[in-house]
């Protein structure tokens, strides 16, 4: 287990519990258990042994709770008075190391998350992501599908904590004026040393690929290209290329939206980013529109792209991407739950570099300059001009002629 302990000087205290766990470890046919563990987890434990004795326990001391599952990691987190971090703590450790995971949970948990899941089917560009990074990375959606989640059965979920949870998988990250690195490491003396299985590095396909989802009016581009950037990174190089991303596409002072939305009125909104696991993912622009728009915003990108890559980033353009960002962590930093949340993914990778204030942090992303950020939109964003180092995936565009 790793441990790391943040001083913040604030009368709240925040515990996360993160393991390398996420929906990469889901053994095919069984989509979705990563987060349909999560779930089932916070119902009940040793020592509370249902729903409302957990849900007691946490209210008792004014704790604020939840869990999250990501495609890497999944997490579950609190934040509560300093002086009651270690009671927190407590049952953050028995639920973690010895839940019940009892037949009628997960049969309540399972109808909540195809709830869920329903509600996602609505949302064009989450349907569209999903099928997105099937396509390319073979990676499915956390939540799973309407066909494996239903099959999922509680012994399926009992395997798949045994094999995942221990303490070799755990980071436990602690922010606040005390540490409760003792408390927690007695509460943790029955969780087992597990070795899961690492998931394989993914192949990128660059065979472009059109969606068809009738039901949904709008059309959703995607062009991306290979990146070794993700995660387990050096921070600082994440850095970088958030910082470049947010020049490219994405928020209103970026190259992209400033001319699609901008000057063109062809888009809502259009988003840059990288997604990666294990050294290998992909760089990204996504954006939805009206069907008809496909090919001139599809040139549009490419014309953009083409100016950046040639004369590199406006400088002004750099300058309020690293305020921006700036503007964002300074809130984060401000609260131990923002703080404990900013960096734990990061501790968890084992990336150096990871800032622990907010003035480490600011050092940082002032200290990057032009040269960097042209440099990233060489390497992320130019093989986007190349048909035969980029794949596209379109959703309800017109057939070609």
């Amino acid at each position: 287990m790793r441990f790391r302990y943040v001083q913040h000087d604030s009368p709240l205290a925040t515990a996360v519990f993160t393991f390398r766990a996420g929906s990469l470890t889901d053994p095919k046919g069984q989509e979705g258990i990563s987060h349909y563990l999560e779930h089932v987890l916070l119902d009940a434990s040793s020592k509370h042994p249902d729903e409302v004795a957990v849900s007691n326990a946490f209210a008792g001391l004014g704790a604020r709770t939840n869990g999250g599952t990501g495609f890497s990691s999944v997490s579950y987190y609190g934040t509560c008075r300093a002086s009651k971090l270690a009671e927190m703590v407590a049952i953050h450790c028995d639920l973690v190391a010895a839940p019940l995971l009892k037949d009628d949970d997960v049969e309540r948990e399972g109808k909540i998350i195809m709830s869920e899941l329903k509600d996602g089917l609505d949302d064009a560009m989450s349907v569209f992501w999903y099928d997105t990074i099937d396509s390319v990375l073979g990676w499915s959606p956390i939540i799973g599908h309407e066909s494996t989640v239903p099959s999922i059965t509680a012994q399926q979920i009992r395997e798949h904590y045994a094999r995942h949870y221990g303490k070799s998988n755990l980071m436990v990250t602690v922010c606040g004026p005390t540490s409760a690195e003792d408390e927690i490491r007695r509460g943790l003396d029955l969780l087992p040393a597990a070795a899961p299985t690492v998931p394989a590095r993914p192949t990128v396909n660059l065979d472009d690929k059109a969606i068809s989802k009738p039901q949904f009016g709008q059309a959703c581009l995607a062009m991306l290209s290979p990146t070794t950037l993700g995660q387990s990174s050096h921070f600082r190089e994440n850095l970088i290329a958030s910082v470049t991303a947010n020049c490219v596409g994405g928020p209103d002072f970026s190259m992209l939206f400033r001319r699609l939305r901008g000057e063109l009125g062809l888009t809502y909104g259009i988003y840059c980013g990288g997604l990666a696991w294990e050294g290998a993912g992909m760089a990204y622009v996504m954006s939805q529109f009206e069907p008809s728009l496909v090919d001139q915003v599809q040139a549009e990108i490419r014309g953009v792209l083409g100016k950046a890559v040639a004369d590199g980033v406006p400088e002004e353009t750099v300058r309020f991407s690293k305020d921006a960002m700036l503007t964002s962590a300074a809130g984060s930093y401000e609260t131990t739950g923002g703080r404990a949340r900013q960096f734990e993914s990061y501790h968890l990778a084992g990336a150096p570099g990871i800032p622990t204030s907010y003035a480490e942090y600011e050092a940082l992303v002032l200290s990057v300059d032009q040269a960097e950020v042209d440099a990233h939109v060489r390497r992320a964003y130019a093989p986007m001009l190349d048909p035969g180092a980029c794949k596209t995936v379109t959703m309800n565009a017109p057939p070609g002629p």
